[in-house]
Formats: structure tokens, C-alpha cells, sequence
């Protein structure tokens, strides 16, 4: 069998780490499957390439099948023993994980650490038995839950509006992490705006590292609540496993926004919206009359929306409680935890025994530019380069030339009118500004940040029981959900209507601007994108590059001028007659980016490019820790230095063309750098 034959159903579309594959395609084997959920299944074809996780398709409907099959026979006793059995493994996952998260691994030899990370993998390997699985019960849960509503709404005429109970009845078991990191945030910001020495600390500070070295001292209380915060929700500041731990800094960040409105009005809002929905609830199975079947079912339905985000919650929680052990093995092993992620289990275990750390060092460094992997027949195999044949291309085709989509209401509220902001990986959000529309593929829990900050949220994907809808109810945000082509139709920017009662979005026309029957965009006061344009050409950017690689180099130097940036390149930018040093040495001093073009000439060449590396490494000491201002570029599959191995590096040489998803990385540093700038002046 060969992997372009196959027609994929894409599962999820998002940047997930080697590791986190590598533990989720194990655990979907037969026997861990049928261990562990009770199902008599497996899925034996799986694809992972660039941003896509996509499943057979013939076995993701022949589980479907499957399910209803056994639906037949038991009732929904099928939907009762999942439920039940992955409660079981998060309890499994949280419990055992607990006990290392304060745990010094130090003190442990290589063999001890090998032990525990069979011990913690093995735990997680059986909870990712949970991850398809749940996606693929979703639709026919929600088949079953509508056959019992319709048929207790025959038996009964006196329900009224069936859609309203349904709605009604979608309510989770338990709050979600999600609900619950943003009512604790309103919670410390009502704190601080009811206290004016609070209130007036938080706006007289010039920067955030100013808060955190004067709130300890000064506001106990606050720091107290925060550091709690931080404790709880650390987790979330990574995406499947890449990234920091949510840092103390990105949550002042996220106050200072919020004091921006009413924390206390908001924070009575949402308690008042809380306890709405369960009155609600209560209400809608009063209709019910006493029906004990479909009584059960509603509540078949609250765990299942309460599971549907929380046993991917447990994931990451697990894996935060674990990073101790993970941190160890980086320092051991002399390799940064952000390249001990893109290691699969069997390599970290090779790597605790052999200690070869070139060898893993460069396994993770060719992946963390880019890797694919196929499941055919149960045979696992790993590539160090994106499958790109067309078969494999999983994502929707529809072209961009419409005008108006229509999906399914998530959650209603008024028509919302603003500007588009597509946000498909994590580093999209620092761009979000509020008010602005959130186009996105599904929403997850590490996109909080963006998520608060949105007038209004599209998603290509979603049902009644995701997690893109139980996060906008929660949060009362509008929402159009399963548009399928939200993120291709639209792009950033772009004025767009979202009617999510009648599930309409649609893009404003020039001619629409002045008919449509909904107030004007500046009625809403909502704040307007960063035009960017505006202020591109006074970033002046500084390439650093070997005089073997001038071609390539002046190739970036072009594309940055078309973009309208102010590139700065010695063959291009020094005079006739000019001296070379001081005036290059100007030109670094003046310059908001530094690009240290990397090839496998310049990373063996002395003179020039050597000296502008050190000069611009000085001038980076003078940056705070979280400024962009070096940034490394690949031009071929070279060695990365060891002074430059804590800075992210981008590739811009795949198929000696560009790769429009690197260059967008490279884009999106250098707009990053900017605003951060614009923040601290």
C-alpha cells in the first residue's frame, strides 16, 4: 500500500511536536485501543506532514459503523463505557504524573530517568487511545442525542422549541480549564481596579519588568493570586508540548489588557451567564417530564463536553508536570529542551543510555525544520521532509473569491461587524488587537489570549459538542462554526460581517460599505489593525552573509524590499570610497534586526562576517530577554553555531525556492520585533 492512495481524513491542523506524535500514533494500536476505550479497533494508516494530522478514512467510518453498530445492541451503554473508561485514564494520568511535579531529577542517575520516562510514556500512550477515538464518537453521539430529543418531542406536545432545549441541555459537567483561566483573570483584575494603590501601581509602571520587580514587595496580595494563577494554568503557554511553560510575564501581559475594561462588571457577567445556563438546564429537563432514558442522555452529554476538552487538557498537564524530567535530560544531556521535544521515545531512551548528544542533536535539529511521517499497515515511517504529492493535500480547496460563507451558530449575539484575524499558529495571536473577528481552524486552549480579545469567532471546523463551541458559550462570544473555508475565503484585515444567529459571515464590499442595514464600523468604536505598512520601511534590517552566498542573500534582500522593509546589504548599501568597517558597523548599530544568514561557507569563514556576529551579539545584551533582534537564517542544511543555538532559526532553502510557510515565520519575527519596540516606547 502505498500512502498516496489512500484518501485522508484530516483529524487536526496544527504544529504538534515529534514526541507528542509519536506518543498519540502508539497509543492507537489495536491493543491499546481495545485495553483501553473497550473498542475491537484500530487505526492502522495515519499521516502526519507539516501542519496536518489526517486519518484512513475508510477507518475513521468504518469506527463510525462500528459504534453504531454496538449502539444497536447496548443502547448507549457503548457511549457510558467510554465516558466512564477515559475518566478512569485522566484520573490515571493526573495521579501518577502528580507526584514528580515538584520532584528534583537531578539527583537521579541516567537509568533512573530512563525508568521513569518508560513509566510516564507507557501512561500517556494508553490516554492518547482516547484522542481519535473521542473525535470520532463526537458525530455520533450527536446523531443519537438528536434521535432521543426529536422522539421525546413527538411522544410530548407540550415541549416547546426543541432547538431551544437542545441548546439548553449543552451545558459541561464541570467548568472548563479554559472558562476558568479567564473568570480567575477577571477575578485579580476586579481585585486590582477596586483598590486605587493597586490600580495606580499597574498604570504607573513604564514596562511589565517593572511590575514583576515591584509588585512582590509592594502588592503581596496581588502577586500572591498571580503566581497561583501561574501554577494552575502553566500548561497552557505550550502547544503540544513546544513553547514556554505560561510565564508570569505573558500573564501580566493579559491583565494589563483586561484592566483596558470593567474587570468588575465583566466578572458579574459571566457569573450571571454561568448560572443562567445551568437555570437553563434545569429548565430544559423539567420538559423532559421525569423521562429517565433521556434524562441519562443529557447527562451522557455533559461529561462527553466536559471529556472533549479535558482529556486533551490532561495531556499537557501531565507533560508541565512532568518538564522537571525533561528539563534534567536537556541539562544532562547538553541538549535545550526545545530540541528534546522533537526526539521520539525510543531516541530519548537511546540518548539516556549512550549519551551521543551530536547524533541527537542533529536528529532533532533536521526535524524541528521539517518531518512527516506515515502509518501504513501498522509500519511506522519517519522523513525528515514534507510529503507534498497532491493526494496528500488534505486541506479544503475552495478558491478565495467568496463572499459569504455559512456555518452552524455556536453561540448567538449580535451581528458583529470588525476585521478579519486569521490565526492558525500560535506565534498569529501576538498580532490579535481587540475587537477584532478570530478566523481560525478550531479553537484550542493555548488560544485564551486571542480568543478574550475577539468581537466575534469563525471556525473552518466544529459541532455541537466541540470545543469551539463549549469555549465560545462559555465566554458568550458569537460564533459561526464549520464554515469549512473561513481561513482561505478570508485573510487578515479584510471587513467582514458575522451574523452568528443565522450563521452568515460575510466579506464587506467597497459598495456594501454604505447599504448594509447595520450601524457603520466606527459605531462600535472597535480599534483598527496595526497598519503595519505605515511603519515597514523604518525597520532597517541588516544581513550578514558570507561573499559566497551574495546571490541568495540579495534574493531575501529583494523580497524584504518588495515587502517594504528597509533591508541593509553591504553590496547594495555602501557608497564608493566609503570606509567599510565603521560605516557596516553604523549600519548594525542602527538596525532594529540582525539576520545572520548561516551556510555551511559562513559558518567556517573568519573575518567579516565572525566580526559583525560578535558586534551584534553585544548590542543583544542591551534587549530585554524577550526581544527579537538576532535572528538566524539557514541557507542551506548547515551546522548551527553553538553561540546561536539559543535563537530560533528559520530555513528559507527548501527546494532552493522560497517556503511560503518559513518565509511567513521570518515575517512574522520581524513584525514581532516591531510592535514589542512600539510597546516599550
Amino acid at each position: 500500500m502505498d500512502w498516496q492512495d489512500i484518501e485522508w481524513f484530516t483529524a487536526v491542523e496544527r504544529a504538534q511536536t515529534p514526541l507528542f506524535i509519536d506518543l498519540l500514533i502508539k497509543g492507537q494500536s489495536n491493543e491499546r485501543i481495545f485495553m483501553n476505550t473497550g473498542f475491537n479497533f484500530s487505526f492502522s494508516n495515519i499521516l502526519k506532514d507539516g501542519l496536518r494530522l489526517a486519518y484512513d478514512k475508510k477507518e475513521v467510518n468504518a469506527l463510525g459503523k462500528y459504534i453504531r453498530m454496538e449502539l444497536s445492541k447496548n443502547d448507549n451503554n457503548v457511549f457510558e463505557n467510554f465516558s466512564r473508561r477515559c475518566l478512569k485514564s485522566c484520573k490515571s494520568c493526573i495521579d501518577y504524573t502528580s507526584t514528580f511535579s515538584k520532584e528534583k531529577f537531578s539527583f537521579f542517575s541516567n537509568a533512573e530517568l530512563e525508568s521513569i520516562c518508560r513509566e510516564y510514556f507507557n501512561v500517556i500512550i494508553d490516554h492518547a487511545s482516547f484522542l481519535m477515538t473521542m473525535i470520532v464518537i463526537e458525530p455520533e453521539l450527536e446523531r443519537y442525542f438528536e434521535y432521543n430529543i426529536e422522539n421525546i418531542s413527538k411522544k410530548n406536545k407540550c415541549m416547546h422549541d426543541v432547538d431551544e432545549i437542545k441548546q439548553a441541555l449543552l451545558v459541561p459537567s464541570e467548568q472548563t480549564y479554559a472558562s476558568k483561566n479567564v473568570t480567575t483573570l477577571f477575578e485579580i483584575g476586579s481585585l486590582i481596579q477596586n483598590n486605587s494603590i493597586y490600580n495606580n501601581l499597574f498604570y504607573s509602571c513604564s514596562s511589565v519588568d517593572d511590575l514583576v520587580n515591584r509588585l512582590p514587595n509592594e502588592l503581596p496580595e496581588v502577586w500572591q493570586q498571580i503566581c497561583e494563577f501561574q501554577d494552575e494554568y502553566a500548561w497552557m503557554g505550550r502547544l503540544y508540548y513546544d513553547g514556554e511553560s505560561l510565564g508570569i510575564k505573558d500573564i501580566l501581559l493579559r491583565i494589563q489588557n483586561i484592566l483596558k475594561s470593567d474587570c468588575k462588571k465583566k466578572l458579574t457577567e459571566i457569573y450571571k451567564r454561568m448560572n443562567n445556563r445551568i437555570k437553563s438546564r434545569k429548565d430544559a429537563l423539567t420538559q423532559l417530564n421525569n423521562d429517565d432514558a433521556m434524562i441519562k442522555v443529557a447527562n451522557l452529554i455533559s461529561l462527553y463536553l466536559h471529556l472533549r476538552t479535558y482529556r486533551l487538557d490532561v495531556f499537557f498537564i501531565s507533560h508541565e508536570n512532568m518538564i522537571g524530567l525533561f528539563k534534567t535530560i536537556s541539562n544532562r544531556c547538553q541538549i535545550p529542551y526545545e530540541k528534546i521535544v522533537y526526539l521520539r521515545c525510543d531516541e530519548i531512551y537511546q540518548l539516556l543510555q549512550v549519551n551521543d548528544t551530536y547524533k541527537f542533536h542533529k536528529v532533532s535539529s533536521k526535524r524541528r525544520n521539517m518531518f512527516s511521517v506515515t502509518v501504513l499497515d501498522n509500519v511506522t515511517t519517519w522523513r525528515s521532509v514534507h510529503l507534498t504529492a497532491p493526494k496528500c493535500r488534505v486541506t479544503y480547496s475552495q478558491p478565495n473569491t467568496l463572499l459569504e460563507l455559512e456555518g452552524i451558530c455556536a453561540n448567538t449575539g449580535p451581528v458583529v461587524e470588525g476585521f478579519a484575524r486569521i490565526v492558525l499558529i500560535k506565534d498569529d495571536m501576538i498580532y490579535m488587537e481587540n475587537g477584532e473577528i478570530l478566523i481560525t481552524t478550531n479553537i484550542l486552549p493555548s488560544f485564551l489570549a486571542a480568543v478574550e480579545k475577539a468581537s466575534a469567532i469563525v471556525t473552518n471546523e466544529g459541532g455541537i459538542l466541540s470545543h469551539t463551541a463549549n469555549i465560545s458559550q462559555q465566554l458568550d462570544i458569537p460564533c459561526v462554526m464549520s464554515t469549512k473555508y473561513a481561513t482561505e475565503t478570508f485573510k487578515t484585515g479584510d471587513h467582514i460581517v458575522v451574523d452568528a444567529e443565522n450563521g452568515i459571515v460575510r466579506k464587506v464590499t467597497e459598495a456594501q460599505k454604505f447599504t448594509l442595514l447595520i450601524p457603520k464600523l466606527e459605531d462600535y468604536s472597535l480599534p483598527k489593525p496595526m497598519h503595519i505598512k505605515e511603519t515597514l520601511s523604518d525597520v532597517q534590517i541588516f544581513l550578514s552573509y558570507s561573499q559566497e552566498d551574495k546571490e541568495k542573500v540579495k534574493s531575501i534582500y529583494d523580497k524584504l524590499s518588495d515587502e517594504g522593509f528597509k533591508p541593509w546589504m553591504n553590496t547594495q548599501n555602501l557608497l564608493p570610497g566609503e570606509n567599510t568597517i565603521p560605516a557596516t558597523d553604523k549600519a548594525i548599530r542602527q538596525s532594529e534586526i540582525f539576520v545572520a544568514c548561516l551556510s555551511s561557507n559562513s559558518v567556517r569563514e573568519r573575518g567579516n562576517f565572525q566580526r559583525e556576529l560578535k558586534k551584534a551579539q553585544e548590542i543583544f545584551e542591551e534587549y530585554l530577554s524577550n526581544d527579537i533582534y538576532l535572528i538566524p537564517v539557514r541557507l542551506n542544511n548547515c551546522e548551527i553555531p553553538i553561540e546561536l543555538e539559543k535563537f530560533k532559526c528559520v530555513d528559507l532553502f527548501q527546494n532552493e525556492c522560497w517556503n511560503k510557510e518559513s518565509w511567513k515565520k521570518f515575517r512574522n519575527a520581524i513584525l514581532l520585533a516591531l510592535k514589542r519596540k512600539r510597546k516599550n516606547k
